[in-house]
């Protein structure tokens, strides 16, 4: 997902094995959510015959899923259907040639969570456009944070944490701690202190990736509403209980939507917006 992936441990058997299984986990939300990648699963299920029931994984239904959730607690402010919009913006990125209006009208036709049904117990999705592209950069890291977490405590392994691009989950506390000690860097806050024990924390803002065009800096995270760039130099920090629920609200807070990231906070619980500008 075009981030580093780190995990610590505190064991008292040798955990490279597990460690390693974590990481297979890690790679694994890689290859299923990746929309950089032509061959992941999402991007495949793009390409496939629009207004058809399609089988996917248990891995993507799950992403689905809570994304579908994260949509409809931010009043859809959170939507992971904007790879159509995303896309523009990257060729225009690549180009150095902002898009055009017409451009960004003809791919915002194709967003909408609205326009993506989910059948969960059968395993199955049908998106109702053809050209619609599914983009969890807002909440993949998260996801695959959660369940590299989930499998470290399968192999007896508790104490331990997991970083994907900045976006964090953490379990029990290191050994005579209060909770493991993490600094939140980005374009507006630099280096505030955080405590945390079984939570995770995702800050999203501008200071490791962006788009630049004609030497003007604007935010790599996109409104679905209007297919333009979040205001650029800001960011969203949030403490919650779950990787995918910091990674998706920050997301929202960075899009300077106060109120649908409170919003999000308080209907997924065990979430508080703790920085935003």
């Amino acid at each position: 997902m075009g981030s580093r992936a780190r995990i610590v441990v505190y064991a008292e058997q040798e955990p490279l094995e597990a460690i390693r299984r974590a990481f297979e986990v890690i790679d694994s939300h890689e290859r299923t959510l990746c929309d950089y990648d032509p061959a992941s699963e999402a991007m495949v299920l793009c390409q496939k015959v629009p207004q058809r029931w399609h089988s996917v994984s248990p891995t993507l239904i799950a992403a689905i899923r809570v994304s579908r959730k994260a949509w409809q607690a931010s009043d859809g402010a959170f939507d992971v259907t904007i790879g159509a919009v995303s896309a523009v913006w990257r060729e225009a990125n690549k180009r150095g040639v902002p898009p055009t209006a017409e451009q960004l009208a003809r791919s915002q036709d194709r967003v909408g969570m609205n326009l993506l049904e989910l059948d969960a117990e059968r395993g199955r999705v049908r998106l109702a456009k053809a050209g619609m592209t599914l983009d969890f950069g807002g909440i993949g890291k998260g996801l695959a944070a959660d369940a590299a977490l989930v499998s470290l405590r399968s192999d007896g392994i508790n104490e331990a944490l997991v970083e994907i691009g900045g976006d964090l989950v953490v379990g029990d506390a290191p050994p005579g701690q209060d909770g493991w000690l993490v600094r939140v860097v980005s374009s507006a806050i630099d280096g505030r202190p955080l405590i945390l024990a079984r939570q995770a924390a995702a800050t999203s803002g501008d200071a490791f990736r962006f788009i630049e065009i004609d030497g003007v800096q604007r935010s790599h995270i996109l409104q679905p509403r209007s297919g333009l760039p979040a205001p650029a130099g800001g960011a969203g920090t949030v403490v919650a209980s779950s990787g995918w629920g910091a990674d998706a609200i920050a997301t929202v807070a960075r899009l300077s939507v106060p109120e649908a990231a409170r919003s999000m906070a308080r209907s997924l619980g065990g979430a508080e917006v703790i920085e935003q500008s």
